[in-house]
């Protein structure tokens, strides 16, 4: 008899191993989708794949698990693109909790989805709650990774883009040369990460009525791109752009349209000629003409 019953437990262990492995890997196939959905902005499919998911997980696992806590996280991503905002905190706020339970405070998940968090008060028009998300995630990251490093780089840029927002623009100067200063060591001088981290802070200076101190770090942007990706990228016409759109500020339409006809020259060798891009360009070009007595395109 007692043969018997260690017989029948040990068939039930085996055929409840069975049916944990053949959930998990349901669980693991339709994540799989979620992803795949998630990468071509299908992110309505990609929810969905993920909820699904996630049920299947809490069953197999319960609520405290590791991927139950990513699932979270990739539901309230997919809410973030769904421009449903407070809907992705909630979700981002129990993939935390987890994580926190799991892995204490100081560990590079919870300093991502406090990232996360901030991005969405950010979307939201609350900077002022961003803020503080983000120097909770950077202080975590400054402890797990030190100075140099990509993702502390990454919070001391959604720091400076609060503090922009916030109306501080020097402030916000201040964090976004932090940053650009460790991805020059992180990636070195002729990087994009470079080139995009000066493009930022030529922004502010623009935004702050300074578009010639703005074009100095647009142009050491564009020649950045142009060193990484060559003359043919999207990159590189939309420095073009900017550049002529600053110097259009500045009233020296000669030199604007300059920068616009070579942003344009490239778009209509890489666009339909229906193309937004290649619309404001002519738009540009036309208006610059205009002031110059010249005739329109």
């Amino acid at each position: 008899m007692r043969t018997i019953r260690i017989c029948v437990c040990a068939y039930m262990c085996v055929a409840s191993c069975s049916a944990q492995s053949d959930a998990s890997a349901k669980a693991e196939a339709l994540f799989q989708e979620g992803i795949t959905a998630r990468d071509h902005a299908r992110y309505d499919e990609a929810r969905e794949k993920f909820k699904q998911s996630l049920a299947i997980l809490r069953k197999v696992y319960g609520n405290e698990h590791p991927d139950v806590g990513t699932s979270l996280n990739n539901i309230g991503t997919a809410c973030l693109q769904l421009d449903e905002y407070e809907k992705a905190i909630g979700f981002y706020e129990q993939a935390l909790e987890i994580f926190r339970k799991l892995y204490g405070e100081d560990h590079p998940l919870v300093a991502g989805i406090l990232h996360n968090i901030g991005v969405a008060w950010k979307k939201l028009g609350k900077p002022e709650k961003a803020l503080v998300f983000h120097e909770k995630a950077l202080e975590i990251r400054r402890k797990v990774h030190g100075e140099e490093h990509p993702d502390v780089a990454e919070s001391l840029n959604n720091i400076g883009r609060a503090w922009e927002a916030l109306g501080k623009p020097e402030k916000a100067i201040s964090f976004y040369e932090q940053a650009l200063s460790i991805s020059r060591k992180v990636y070195g001088e002729e990087h994009p990460v470079v080139a995009l981290s000066l493009g930022i802070i030529g922004k502010v200076w623009n935004s702050q009525g300074k578009p010639e101190k703005a074009i100095g770090f647009f142009e050491q942007s564009l020649a950045i791109f142009r060193k990484f990706y060559g003359e043919e990228h999207p990159s590189v016409a939309v420095s073009l752009g900017i550049i002529g759109e600053a110097w259009v500020s500045l009233g020296k339409y000669e030199k604007a349209l300059k920068y616009f006809e070579e942003a344009l020259s490239i778009q209509q060798r890489m666009l339909p000629e229906d193309h937004p891009s290649v619309k404001i360009s002519k738009d540009w070009i036309r208006d610059c003409k205009e002031k110059l007595g010249r005739e329109a395109l």
